[in-house]
């Protein structure tokens, strides 16, 4: 899992294997490979030069490490089913495999996963508090990126879209016969702003998703198909 938008390394290494491929991960790898005594070492050296966002999982062979970046940015959390421990970019992803939510990674945080347990290591957070580094939170997740039953931070993705349509009634209140949203992102917050404003709320779009359900089941053999216009 490397979901990331690091914007700038600070070392011309680093710059050399950016401009390799257009995606963060494999430069984030290309700097860990330094001289330290553990991973957890050169995940740490390698973090402090990336400004950005950004949420990774890192298998080695004896451990599963997760760090996210100083800002919060992106999201990570940590899940536990019966003696394992799971992470994930969001609370959904738990309830799918039937593990319980424990607790955010925070912006910053190191975590270790061992068959001895877990080990927080927060070397990097006190170097952004010395730094007055504020936290950042992307307003994309809250708003399009996560999942409905997700929570982030302690807030969950359903109530804060309802929160903004509401807020954006406030705003931008309209004379209207109903209020309709483009699913699926958009239906909470409109359901909201149709709360707020007293206004009925109606479907009037729907996404088709059997199509590609199909497509990918059963290829269409023409290739004058419309799947393809």
């Amino acid at each position: 899992m490397h979901p990331s938008s690091v914007s700038l390394f600070r070392r011309a290494a680093l710059f050399s294997a950016l401009r390799q491929t257009p995606r963060s991960s494999p430069a984030i790898s290309h700097g860990e490979r330094t001289h330290t005594s553990c991973v957890e070492d050169a995940i740490l050296q390698t973090a402090r030069k990336l400004k950005g966002g950004y949420a990774l999982v890192i298998i080695s062979p004896r451990k599963l490490i997760g760090v996210r970046d100083p800002l919060g940015l992106k999201p990570l959390c940590l899940g536990k089913r019966g003696d394992s421990y799971i992470l994930a970019s969001e609370s959904c992803a738990l309830t799918a495999v039937d593990a319980e939510f424990v607790r955010d990674i925070l912006p910053g945080e190191i975590v270790t996963i061992t068959e001895n347990g877990i080990k927080s290591d927060s070397r990097l957070i006190e170097e952004s508090k010395a730094a007055q580094i504020p936290h950042a939170h992307c307003i994309f997740e809250y708003i399009y990126f996560a999942r409905l039953d997700s929570t982030m931070d302690n807030v969950n993705i359903y109530d804060a879209r309802i929160r903004a349509g509401k807020a954006l009634a406030a705003s931008y209140p309209v004379e209207a016969d109903l209020v309709t949203g483009v699913p699926d992102s958009g239906l909470a917050a409109a359901m909201g702003y149709a709360q707020a404003c007293g206004l009925p709320f109606a479907l009037a779009f729907h996404k088709k998703t059997a199509m590609w359900e199909e497509l990918s089941s059963n290829p269409p053999k023409r290739s004058g198909s419309p799947l393809f216009t």
